[in-house]
């Protein structure tokens, strides 16, 4: 992944936005960047306040304060500058059945305006629909509409991507093209800003996230950095677990864990939290025991792993 590739001026940058209903805040002190030719994944619980960002992020709704801007200009303040750079699915692309796919991208075109007529192959090639693109859009799969709503998106060649479950009821193969889609629009310097509930799927397409959690951003940066912070877990296979947990529990910055690791080749595992450097004095300790030691692994979490630690557990939508 590039990690945002140059980093040049954000496209979107979004500075303290919030938005409170009378007493009830929904988003508080919102701030992040999207840059060229990155994928930004936008992760939150349900009810965390990602639907009410995004909104304000396209201009749907007003914020109480912050500011968005998109390439320079205020979403608010200077709204057809800054919306003519984004491109958007917000939930399910609007599409018409009934029409086919290169008559559904001529209505769009006429109505944003300016939009030459090879524009509309070039975009179809884009989103590999060409051969499919003077068939009725009742005939495409829901991958076939996500990649048609994404070439709709594109026709005014924004600055900035937004979607919103773009991989949602799609099928493992479905989702692997979308991922490789997204990558590549990414890859041509196009800025991505992609809101899912697939833990996964963002851990193999982002290059940075951010987890908003009632209303705030809990952390931001690339995935293997975020990662990287439950990185002090380390599993111990011994013969004797008993013995070693004592032993491990009396090291300096080590905390035992009362996890269930498994055994591996029939030994007995012990988790731990603690400091990569500490590794060798608790091996030590655990020889002076006459504790074997036949593995030492370092557990580097998932992203569901680390988002469960950090929202205590809470489900996602």
């Amino acid at each position: 992944m590039n990690g945002g590739k140059q980093r040049r001026e954000p496209v979107l940058a979004v500075r303290g936005l919030s938005k409170r209903i009378g007493r009830r805040t929904l988003v508080e002190g919102v701030t992040f960047d999207v840059y060229p030719g990155e994928v930004f994944g936008f992760l939150g619980p349900n009810g965390a306040g990602k639907t009410t960002t995004i909104r304000m992020l396209v201009g749907l709704i007003r914020p109480s304060s912050g500011s968005v801007t998109i390439a320079g200009f205020d979403v608010h303040r200077q709204p057809e500058e800054a919306l003519r750079r984004i491109g958007c699915i917000v939930e399910n692309p609007e599409l018409y059945p009934f029409l086919s796919g290169r008559e559904n991208l001529l209505h769009f075109a006429r109505m944003i305006g300016g939009v030459p007529l090879a524009r509309i192959e070039e975009v179809a090639r884009i989103v590999g629909l060409e051969r499919r693109l003077d068939d009725k859009v009742k005939t495409y799969s829901l991958g076939m509409r996500q990649r048609l709503g994404i070439a709709q998106a594109l026709l005014a060649r924004p600055e900035l991507l937004i979607l919103d479950e773009p991989t949602n009821g799609l099928d493992p193969s479905g989702i692997r093209e979308m991922r490789e889609l997204i990558r590549a629009l990414a890859a041509e310097g196009l800025a991505v800003f992609v809101s899912s509930h697939l833990l996964a799927e963002v851990q193999l397409m982002c290059d940075r996230v951010a987890l908003i959690h009632r209303g705030r951003i809990l952390r931001i940066g690339r995935v293997d950095e975020l990662l990287a912070e439950d990185e002090g877990r380390v599993a111990w296979h011994v013969d004797n677990a008993e013995v070693a947990r004592r032993v491990l529990a009396a090291v300096p910055q080590v905390r035992v864990l009362d996890e269930d690791e498994g055994p591996a080749n029939g030994k007995p595992a012990v988790v731990c939290h603690m400091p990569f450097d500490r590794i060798p004095e608790a091996n030590r300790q655990l020889a002076a025991a006459q504790v074997a030691v036949y593995g030492i692994v370092r557990k580097v979490p998932t992203l569901e792993e680390w988002f469960l630690r950090l929202t205590e557990g809470e489900g996602i939508a």
